[in-house]
């Protein structure tokens, strides 16, 4: 496929259990998909499936550099930066995050 990076995303068929804060992407003009809202646990349908894959899509976008993401959340993110979500990503790996 010549694809770096191919992830599969497990999760419970029926609905999330964990809430996660998405935050507002930067330079959207309200184009992208909305910051989350959803205070309750989500019911998975193939619209919500599609829209996550949309949305792997476009964050994939940030492993490629500041430029080529337009609508990059991590700007408003807890990580700020995509060095910050790596730092993060191998703590957590090694199991040093909660």
């Amino acid at each position: 496929t010549k694809l770096p990076h191919l992830y599969t995303v497990e999760a419970n068929y029926v609905s999330s259990r964990l809430l996660a804060r998405v935050p507002p992407a930067s330079g959207d003009d309200g184009r992208a998909s909305p910051p989350s809202r959803n205070l309750h646990p989500v019911k998975y349908t193939p619209e919500v499936l599609n829209d996550v894959g949309r949305a792997l899509m476009i964050a994939a976008l940030d492993l490629h550099g500041v430029d080529a993401n337009p609508w990059s959340r991590l700007p408003a993110s807890e990580f700020r930066t995509l060095e910050g979500l790596l730092r993060w990503a191998r703590s957590a790996a090694r199991g040093d995050t909660k």
